[in-house]
């Protein structure tokens, strides 16, 4: 009875771990996207107004702003939750005047990614699974760079390099 005990108080711990675990890389990543921001407002000043490297720069600051948003008191019990044992984060944010993008990343209590889903998708946006790269999400905005989301790694997302 003793042992039994032992081990599900173990499993319980564990799985708060897990949760806190996956919930801290998220907040790390919200403060290195705050550092990345800086640093693309400084070569952002440095680039033609409108050049294929000005959207680039775009947005990624876009996708980090989605990251940092994690870091907001108001923000947060919107953009992550927990429902029994599963974790839920979202990666949100509005395009201009074509709506809202929402990316939801889906953990288990383990803190492993189970997959990933999309809530919303802005008018005129597409979506691209390609055979060649199966673990990233690509997508794709009419006149600018492709956005890459990895299916394994939902911290890890980025813009097209030019």
């Amino acid at each position: 009875m003793r042992l039994a005990l032992l081990i599900a108080v173990g499993a319980l711990s564990s799985a708060a771990h897990a949760e806190a675990t996956v919930a801290s890389q998220w907040k790390a990543r919200a403060f290195d996207a705050m550092e990345a921001m800086q640093k693309l407002q400084e070569r952002i000043g440095k680039v033609k107004p409108g050049s294929k490297e000005d959207k680039r720069l775009r947005i990624q600051m876009v996708i980090e702003a989605a990251y940092m948003a994690h870091l907001d008191e108001k923000l947060a019990p919107i953009l992550h939750s927990v429902q029994g044992d599963r974790e839920f984060f979202h990666l949100a944010f509005n395009s201009d005047g074509g709506g809202l993008f929402d990316l939801l990343c889906i953990y288990d209590r383990s803190g492993n990614v189970m997959g990933t889903r999309i809530d919303h998708l802005p008018d005129g946006w597409q979506v691209l699974m390609a055979r060649t790269a199966p673990s990233f999400l690509s997508v794709m905005r009419p006149g600018f760079p492709m956005m890459f989301f990895d299916l394994n790694d939902p911290l890890a997302a980025f813009v097209a390099p030019q």
